[in-house]
């Protein structure tokens, strides 16, 4: 389960604020920095017998640390060793996972019923979300591909959704 929690701890960043006061527009450095927060799994779907293996992380938060670089409306940004690239419009913004740049797998997974092992592959992730002052809330979509043990051939994904809050140190 360690190796799982891994992968979801490497979802996070995003962000959409509840405030009281209006939204308003980043400065054009204000993303820029270190941001630290919190991130919970929210929903698993999926078409795989690992989809119960994930399910069981729903509700469970992890702690997690964003490095941020901005130009204009550029982002780029790093999470547990992986880049990200994006781009921020008013308050809102978007970072998408540079698979490349990442080689998150689990290996030997095995399913409930005990016999059938599986090997899993982050796809994709993207963190979307909305920022007001230095905090933020927002949402995490990872897309994992379900591999059969010891080879490349795809036979599922799982789509782990994730909800966060960081706030600018």
């Amino acid at each position: 389960m360690r190796v799982i929690r891994s992968v979801v701890a490497g979802t996070v960043i995003g962000v959409s604020v509840a405030c009281g006061s209006a939204a308003t527009a980043p400065s054009p450095d204000q993303l820029a920095g270190t941001w630290e927060g919190m991130q919970t799994v929210s929903r698993v779907t999926g078409n795989d017998c690992l989809v119960d293996r994930f399910s069981a992380l729903i509700g469970n938060s992890g702690e997690f640390t964003i490095v941020m670089a901005q130009s204009g409306r550029t982002l780029s940004a790093m999470v547990g060793g992986c880049r990200y690239h994006g781009d921020v419009t008013n308050n809102l913004f978007t970072l998408d996972l540079d698979p490349a740049s990442c080689d998150v797998t689990a290996l030997g997974l095995i399913c409930p019923d005990g016999s059938t092992r599986r090997d899993i592959r982050t796809r994709s992730n993207r963190l979307a979300g909305a920022v007001v002052g230095v905090s933020a809330t927002g949402t995490s979509t990872e897309t994992i591909d379900v591999l059969a043990a010891g080879t490349d051939r795809v036979v599922g994904a799982v789509v782990e959704e994730a909800s966060f809050v960081i706030r600018k140190q």
